[in-house]
């Protein structure tokens, strides 16, 4: 399992056609965010140049996928993207209706930072790997386009509740689910702190371990 950071850009899509494609940036250069992170000109280019495949999900759930993106490129402005949504499921019907009715405002990119540097400023990202853009309801960025999410406390809940489901989806009660999703996410505090980072392995037998102890 690979625990990825989450960061808003915010930015309406620049189009957005009947058939449900949609184009705009998910992440602008030298622009400062909530969090305090600019996310640098080339930042991206490793990672795009793997030709890994780049999610398109709800909300950042990887269990909602909603379309797919045709075009994920980076050009002097930012993290250009194209995609189009599938208007045959629900879910892809339900992100074009409220993009169109400007309820969903911008995208957010899951990855992991491989590269960065601290200034007084706050955090410079000079290499990040790219997993997926998701449409999103709040921005970090608030004029990047259709984002970025960003944050630990934005981490941790994602990281909580997708425990949560997973307990009940193994036949756990909700309370019994609530108690794993908490540990596993005190876990994951206490290694964050240490001097290590945990592997996706040593979170995934974490998980493990809380929902069935």
């Amino acid at each position: 399992m690979t625990v990825l950071d989450v960061k808003y850009a915010g930015v309406t899509p620049d189009v957005l056609e009947e058939n449900g494609t949609i184009k705009g940036y998910a992440s602008l250069f030298g622009m400062k965010d909530q969090g305090g992170d600019v996310v640098m000109p080339g930042a991206f280019a490793a990672s795009l140049a793997t030709g890994r495949h780049i999610a398109m999900l709800w909300q950042h759930d990887p269990a909602q996928p909603i379309g797919k993106w045709t075009v994920v490129r980076e050009d002097e402005k930012g993290l250009y993207i194209e995609g189009k949504l599938s208007l045959k499921t629900q879910r892809g019907l339900e992100a074009y209706e409220m993009l169109k009715d400007g309820i969903i405002r911008g995208l957010s990119i899951g990855y992991r930072v491989e590269k960065s540097k601290r200034t007084a400023a706050g955090r410079e990202l000079w290499k990040m790997a790219l997993w997926e853009v998701s449409l999103v309801t709040f921005p970090m960025q608030a004029e990047a386009g259709v984002g970025d999410v960003k944050g630990e406390d934005s981490n941790f809940a994602i990281f909580k509740r997708n425990v949560e489901k997973f307990a009940r989806d193994a036949g756990f009660s909700a309370v019994e689910a609530k108690a794993a999703a908490a540990g596993a996410v005190t876990g994951l505090s206490g290694a964050r702190d240490a001097a290590d980072k945990p592997s996706a392995y040593d979170i995934a037998e974490m998980i493990r371990q809380i929902a069935t102890n």
